[in-house]
């Protein structure tokens, strides 16, 4: 599970090239007004935050066996208790797509500034939009390498996918980045829990 580790750590700094790069940038804020700057940051500091708890409980174990025999453990208690905050930051999506097109359009200091900032080293040549996608991704890569056996190198496929059914049955984490930015099971967990 060394690589569910390394890919949060690295998940958790790119978020903060988000937060403190664009969102936390003083030139930035003062070209756009308080609601278009919710919308397109939506919740993404309570993202952050579970991004650290979750890292935080990774390190903990892994320094403890490094076999990581409870890793499915941790990711199970992290969907349940926090990984909910995500549904926010998918619902607020198509509103974020949309104030980020219109302010590149209308707001010549706005794309001034994203594009300036896009340029320096912290972003490494990715577009300030590949930054605002990152939550997407990063639940869906979480549920990939359980799939593909990094978890559970001793079962086959088939096997694999049984038990995420069975033994996870948390339906946050099937989010995926198609074009309704959600799988048929997080539809279904949004609609069961008066999110839509």
């Amino acid at each position: 599970m060394f690589e569910v580790l390394t890919s949060e750590s690295s998940y958790l700094r790119s978020l903060y090239v988000l937060t403190e790069h664009f969102m936390e940038n003083r030139e930035l804020t003062d070209t756009i007004i308080i609601s278009d700057r919710k919308t397109l940051f939506s919740n993404i500091l309570k993202v952050r935050e579970v991004s650290e708890r979750f890292l935080k409980d990774l390190e903990e174990h892994i320094f403890k066996e490094i076999v990581f025999p409870d890793i499915c453990n941790i990711l199970h208690y992290h969907a349940q208790h926090n990984f909910s905050t995500y549904i926010d930051y998918v619902r607020n999506q198509t509103y974020q797509e949309k104030t980020y097109s219109r302010l590149m359009k209308s707001n010549e200091q706005f794309a001034a500034v994203i594009n300036r900032l896009q340029e320096l080293p912290q972003c490494q040549r990715l577009p300030f939009i590949s930054f605002l996608l990152l939550p997407f991704q990063r639940i869906t890569r979480i549920k990939m390498l359980i799939e593909v056996g990094s978890v559970m190198p001793g079962l086959d496929f088939k096997d694999r996918k049984k038990w995420w059914k069975t033994e996870t049955s948390v339906e946050i984490l099937n989010i995926s980045h198609d074009s309704k930015h959600t799988s048929n099971s997080v539809t279904k967990w949004l609609t069961d829990n008066g999110v839509f």
